[in-house]
Parts: C-alpha cells; sequence; structure tokens
C-alpha cells in the first residue's frame, strides 16, 4: 500500500484545492484477500494542496467490519494438529468434519468476547499432581495443569492436547497467547473481562447526575391529560423554557462548562416535557392517518388490522359523544342531576410569571377536581374541590375522595348521572366501584342510583375543559399572580358565577379499599376489562353493579365484591386519613425565602405549611 500511495504522489502533480485523484482500478488493494476494496489507491488534497491523510473510504462500516470478519475467519481455517502418536489419542475422539464445524461455529461469533467465552468454557484447572523439576529458590514455574475439552457429534464432552485445541480453533499450535490471555482476564468469573480499549472516559467528562438532579429539583410530574397514552412523560410547568434552565444551571454551578445541547439532551433521556397541556390530541386517529395515505376514512381496507381498529375506535367515540349531547339536551328535572368531572392540568403555586425567581423556586402543587354541570341546567352550580400537594397528592384515594364531597353535596338527588374521560388511574378502578356501591347504600345520601359514563380515550372534550379555561381566564385577570392557595381559591370562585368551591382538609380525605374479588373475577366469563367498560351503574338495596362495553349493548350483571362483604350484605365505611404528607423544610424554606420579600402580607400561609418527616418522599 505504501509504494503504491507513493508512485501515485510522484506521477500526479498536485492538483487544485478539494481535488481527488484517483488511480487505476486495477491498482485497488484487496482487504485481507477477501475481495473488499479499501480505497487505498484513492489520494485526497487539503485545501492547501497537502495530501490528505484521513481516507475516504466508499463502502460503509458494517460492509467494512463484515469484510474484515471473513477475512480474519479464512486466516483461521482448522491447522495441522496432533498425529498419531499423541498421548490422549485426539484424532480419534474429534473427527475432521467435526473439527471443521467447531472452527466455522467459533468464528462465526461476531466479537472477541463470545470467542473469548467459548475458550473460557472449554479449559478447566487443577494443581499440579506430579513434579518432574525440583523447586527453586522462587519456588515451583508451574503450579497450575491446564485441561483442553471439546464436543464430539454425540455432544460428549473429550479432553483433547493444547495443540489439537489450538488447531481445532485454527490458531497457531506453537503460540498458547489466546489462551493465556482469556485466562489471565478470567478473574474467576463465568465471562471475560469486556476488553476496555477505547473506552475510557475523557478526564473532563461531566456526570449527567448534577445535571439530573437540578431538573429534578422543579419537581417534573405526570400529566392527567396524558397519562392514558404518556404514562412515563413527565412535565415541568409551562412558563419554564430549556435555555432559561440552562442559564438557571450555569448560574448555580459556574464551574461547571456544560453546554445548552448537552443540557438538553440530558432531559430528553429523562423523558421531560414543556408541553403545554390542554384538551389532547387523539393518538389512534392519528396513528390511523399515518398508516397508509390510501386507506381513507371514507375507504378502508377491511383486510387491514388498523383500519378495523380505527373503525372501532370512532364508532365508540361517535356514540359516547351522541349519549353526551342527548344527556345535555334533556330538562332539567328535580332529583335527577347530570354532571361531567376532570381534574385539571397541573397549576404551580405561587403562580408568578413576570418574577424570575419565582419561575427557579420550587414551588407547591395544586389540584381542581371540578363537577360541571351538563347543557344549560340553571338551578345546577359547579363544584370544584381543590386541594394541594403539602396535603396529599391526586392519587386514587384523593380523586375518590373528591367525589365523595360532591355527592354528599348532591345528597338530596334521586339519581346522579356523571361524564368521566377514560383514565384508569383515577376514574376507572376497582376502588372506586366500591366507592360507588357503598356510597349508593348509605344512608349518607338519598340517590337510588348512580350511573357513570366514559369518553372513547382521544375524544374526552367536555364541559369540565371549558370550565377550566374560564379557571385560566381567572388568573389571568388577576395578573397571573397567584401568591398562596387563597388566591388560587379566589381564582376558581370568580371563573363562574355559580361555582361553589371546597378547599379540601385533613378531615375531606379517606383511605378507600379495594373489596374485590380476584377469585371471582377470574372465574367470570366473559371477564370484564376496565378499558372496554364504557357505563357502569349502581342501585340502592344492590351490591352487584351492571356495566355495559357498548352504549348499545345489552346490560351485563357483576358480583365483583369479596365473599366477606356479600355475606355482611354491606361495605365498611372509609377509614380517615391521619396526617398530612407535607413537603421537603428545605423546599419551604427556600420559597419563604426567595420570594419572602415579594409576598410580604402572604407569609402565613406558606409559614403553616406542614412540614414532611421523610424528605425523601417528596
Amino acid at each position: 500500500v505504501t509504494e503504491l500511495f507513493e508512485s501515485i504522489t510522484e506521477a500526479v502533480e498536485p492538483p487544485v484545492q478539494g481535488e481527488v485523484v484517483v488511480a487505476d482500478p486495477d491498482d485497488f488493494v484487496d482487504i485481507d484477500g477477501a475481495g473488499v476494496s479499501n480505497n487505498a489507491s484513492v489520494v485526497q488534497y487539503t485545501k492547501k494542496g497537502t495530501v490528505r491523510k484521513r481516507k475516504k473510504f466508499e463502502l460503509s462500516v458494517s460492509s467494512r467490519k463484515k469484510a474484515k470478519h471473513e477475512s480474519l475467519a479464512k486466516k483461521h481455517c482448522v491447522k495441522d494438529s496432533c498425529g498419531k502418536d499423541c498421548l490422549k489419542k485426539c484424532v480419534s475422539k474429534i473427527s475432521e468434519e467435526r473439527k471443521q464445524f467447531l472452527n466455522s461455529e467459533f468464528w462465526k461469533m461476531s466479537n472477541d468476547k463470545d470467542r473469548k467465552s467459548f475458550i473460557l468454557h472449554h479449559i478447566s484447572s487443577r494443581p499440579v499432581k506430579q513434579r518432574t523439576t525440583l523447586q527453586s529458590d522462587l519456588g515451583y514455574q508451574r503450579n497450575i495443569t491446564y485441561n483442553y475439552a471439546l464436543k464430539n457429534e454425540n455432544g460428549t464432552s473429550q479432553n483433547v492436547c493444547k495443540t489439537f485445541f489450538l488447531a481445532t480453533l485454527g490458531f497457531n499450535k506453537q503460540s498458547d497467547k489466546v489462551i493465556r490471555t482469556a485466562l489471565r482476564n478470567a478473574n474467576n468469573s463465568v465471562v471475560p473481562v469486556p476488553d476496555l480499549r477505547c473506552r475510557k472516559q475523557p478526564h473532563n467528562k461531566i456526570d449527567d447526575e448534577v445535571i439530573r438532579n437540578h431538573i429534578v429539583s422543579y419537581n417534573p410530574t405526570i400529566s392527567h391529560y396524558r397519562r392514558e397514552h404518556a404514562p412515563q412523560r413527565l412535565y415541568l410547568p409551562s412558563d419554564l423554557t430549556f435555555a432559561a434552565l440552562h442559564q438557571d444551571f450555569l448560574t448555580k454551578h459556574p464551574d461547571l462548562k456544560i453546554s445548552y445541547e448537552k443540557y438538553r439532551v440530558v432531559a430528553k433521556k429523562m423523558n421531560i416535557s414543556l408541553a403545554t397541556l390542554g384538551h389532547e390530541e387523539c393518538e389512534s386517529c392519528e396513528g390511523f392517518s399515518l398508516h397508509d395515505k390510501s386507506h381513507t376514512k371514507d375507504n378502508l381496507e377491511e383486510t387491514c388490522d388498523v383500519c378495523r381498529t380505527w373503525k372501532k375506535h370512532i364508532d365508540r367515540a361517535t356514540k359516547s359523544r351522541e349519549h353526551y349531547r342527548d344527556d345535555g339536551k334533556q330538562p332539567e328535572e328535580a332529583g335527577k342531576v347530570m354532571y361531567c368531572a376532570d381534574l385539571e392540568k397541573v397549576i404551580m403555586l405561587p403562580r408568578l410569571e413576570t418574577f424570575k425567581t419565582a419561575i427557579f423556586t420550587s414551588r407547591i402543587t395544586v389540584y381542581n377536581e371540578s363537577f360541571v354541570p351538563i347543557g344549560k341546567k340553571k338551578n345546577s352550580k359547579t363544584f370544584a374541590a381543590v386541594w394541594h400537594d403539602a396535603l396529599f397528592k391526586r392519587s386514587k384515594d384523593e380523586i375518590i375522595s373528591a367525589f365523595y364531597q360532591f355527592v354528599l353535596m348532591k345528597r338530596d338527588a334521586v339519581k346522579i348521572t356523571l361524564w368521566l374521560d377514560n383514565c384508569s388511574a383515577q376514574n376507572k378502578n376497582w376502588s372506586f366501584f366500591s366507592f360507588l356501591l357503598y356510597i349508593v347504600n348509605s344512608d349518607e345520601i338519598n340517590a337510588n342510583e348512580i350511573v357513570i359514563k366514559y369518553f372513547e380515550p382521544g375524544h374526552t372534550f367536555m364541559a369540565a375543559d371549558s370550565f377550566h379555561h374560564k379557571v385560566e381566564l381567572s388568573m389571568k385577570k388577576m395578573g397571573n399572580k397567584l401568591y398562596d392557595f387563597g388566591d388560587f381559591v379566589q381564582a376558581v370562585k370568580q371563573a363562574s358565577r355559580q361555582t361553589e368551591v371546597l378547599p379540601m382538609e385533613l378531615q375531606h380525605f379517606f383511605i378507600w379499599e379495594d373489596y374485590t374479588s380476584q377469585y371471582k373475577l377470574s372465574r367470570i366469563n366473559p371477564r370484564p376489562y376496565l378499558n372496554e367498560i364504557v357505563q357502569v351503574s349502581v342501585h340502592r338495596g344492590s351490591l352487584i353493579m351492571t356495566y355495559q362495553n357498548d352504549f348499545d349493548a345489552p346490560i351485563i350483571e357483576l358480583d365483583f365484591l369479596s365473599a366477606k362483604i356479600t355475606k355482611n350484605k354491606k361495605l365498611p365505611p372509609p377509614k380517615k386519613q391521619q396526617k398530612v404528607l407535607g413537603i421537603p423544610s428545605k423546599k419551604k424554606a427556600a420559597i419563604i425565602k426567595n420570594l419572602g420579600a415579594i409576598m410580604k402580607n402572604r407569609l402565613q400561609f406558606w409559614n403553616e405549611l406542614p412540614v414532611s418527616q421523610d424528605e425523601d418522599s417528596n
């Protein structure tokens, strides 16, 4: 290659900048006889007119690696081994065809680690039994004897000599370096130690943990709106940007030189988003529109699984929307109430968008479970149960507790109908169904029937979303300056004329048990699946719930409560929560320190915030 390169450079005058000179195709060098050119005769020049040192390959990296591996296997074919005079009689144990097969399988292994592992598992060691030399001052030269083994056609392990072992694998029988290397790096492990060449970390590499801790300090949370389709994605407040976060990181860590791209990549690995959340788009409809341009809503392919799945999905969405509109058109009747309920998107307090200090201070999260009447119901008020995460989070117990407070407010109603989205973690679970059977059979309300109807995922827009928009407008009218929880309660009250707000406290939260019998569920045929249910109903005087998998399907009775509950013919009342969660003391101190000067007349709320005993839990 060197002689060829020199001959080319002597025969060709230095070209103009960037020109490429290629020798005769016959002069291309073959990669170790593999039949693949390595483009060694391609000569390039830099802008200065000097020969470019770096080669430019026409073949891809994978192609060159494949050619190199084939060349390596070709070089290591089966070699001549020990003869008939071998004490272990290796030739009689392993046939020539078996040797070729073992060699072929050995060199089919794509990496050096696998080949070393093969060698390691076919060699065993034991202390030397018989000495033939005298011990020197430094001790014996050899203390371990190695045994080599290969499997014959029947899979039986046969002891062979080292010469036969090396020759079968294609190595020089006079050099056992490959064996010594594999055994030296084994360190009594099952697999050989990985090759650390070219894997040493740069001395100036910065641990990503510093960046992750900075992002986590802003408490990214799961979106209620996208919990169904993106349960692992975390969201930061919409008033933040990655550029602002990066600048804040550089301010807090002036000794670390982190680029914006590095910061953004770490955030992406953490599955962090800054998207402004609102009404969700339908993933099923989007997937249908992208899967095949020739398959349209008016031209569905019967043999296409995506088309069939989407057709079923859109039919369910259309039916749920039609029933929702029909319920909204029904005249208001005494004793019957129709509401929809939804949890508002995450809001952080204090909310001070015009103050940079507030944006980069770890804040508390407030929750608003809203119950909004469907249609024009003059005598029905909007009910909002609000709380913050210094009290409790938003698990099923907190959501069911909010439903409990709403039902108690409507204790005189004879029939209660609720429209909900399909969030199984909050609105569609067995604890919620157990709660429905408990409350409809209790003396706390007069209702004889409670009906729950569910929207199809991706098509869940309801009156509660409109109310949440009014809450956003109300906060904007206040200048987007919410200093404490009382300001948020005021913003919710002012969102609509007929709005009743309940700031929930410790006495409003309960522990709601799941009284489902898995034994019963496993023996029900067909078994009910939560994601297929579109409507459930419970009735006073019965511990059996009815449900439908389609609004036009027949009603199915479901007895899912445990035998103990069925025997007692009633569900026990829920247990009250004994203490609130609280927030970390460092978080509370940071809010008061950073924002205390801005909201002096609101410090009482922040000073009285409970502190968590377990700092790590928050």
